[in-house]
């Protein structure tokens, strides 16, 4: 035990040679065991407080054990446990800090990536909106040929359906006038078969015009032009039993059944 204690009362110095006890006092007093009688008394015979004691030995508590050792030996302790102490804390602080450098890191790449899927994205829209102008533009163009083409169709058709139903009274009859002197020649030579030809148009006017007489080449004309002015104004009575040939309704003979047949 260290030269510095010593009871507080007496002042005897610890020995190995003699069986005295020490005490520490809960006031912090050291006590032989000749002069203490604080467990009877319950009081501190250098303060007189109120105290309790513990025996110095090897069983005392170790925040007690700490007071009689060795200041030099308790600063190299303190020294290890400072550093033990300061390594632990900068183990765990390095290991946060590089934790939260790779997190940062994690989190920039997934910035930039979620960067650069928006500005593609913001591409692909405007690429997207692009095409859709242009098709639109298109779709457009379409349309309006559309109503070009169907106004001009449309157009064709009512001149094509102007031209059937407005053809001229002239036009008609000159493609089937004939010439005059024949007709004229035909009329004198013919009148009597001419006035019976099957017709599918209204004859009464026709029959009135041929039975007055063909008195001459302009008498024929008149006929022929009042007969094609005045068809399709009444029904006709006469059904044909066979289809009307040219030769039949000129009033000529038909020799081509002759010639077919020969």
């Amino acid at each position: 035990m260290t030269a510095w204690v010593h009871c507080n009362v007496c002042y005897r110095l610890p020995s190995q040679n003699n069986k005295v006890s020490f005490y520490l006092t809960s006031c912090g007093h050291l006590l032989c065991s000749n002069c203490n009688n604080v467990e009877k008394s319950k009081h501190c015979p250098v303060c007189k407080r109120r105290a309790t004691v513990l025996e110095l030995n090897r069983n005392l508590r170790a925040d007690l054990q700490i007071f009689f050792r060795n200041p030099k030996d308790l600063l190299q302790q303190y020294l290890k446990n400072l550093k033990d102490v300061l390594t632990f804390q900068s183990t765990q602080r390095s290991r946060l800090n590089k934790a939260r450098r790779t997190q940062q890191s994690k989190i920039a790449k997934l910035a930039a990536n979620a960067r650069a899927q928006l500005k593609k994205k913001a591409d692909a829209e405007k690429i997207i909106v692009a095409e859709k102008l242009d098709l639109q533009k298109e779709l457009n163009a379409l349309k309006r040929r559309f109503r070009e083409l169907q106004a001009t169709l449309l157009a064709r058709r009512e001149a094509e359906a102007r031209k059937r139903t407005a053809t001229p009274v002239s036009a008609r009859t000159s493609r089937f006038s004939l010439p005059r002197n024949g007709l004229a020649e035909r009329g004198e030579r013919d009148g009597h078969e001419s006035s019976f030809v099957a017709t599918s148009t209204p004859n009464n006017d026709c029959q009135t015009m041929h039975r007055r007489g063909l008195r001459g080449a302009n008498t024929s004309l008149k006929h022929v032009a009042a007969s094609f002015a005045n068809c399709g104004k009444e029904p006709s009575p006469i059904v044909p039993s066979k289809v009307l040939s040219t030769p039949d309704i000129l009033g000529v003979k038909n020799y081509g059944d002759r010639l077919r047949f020969a």
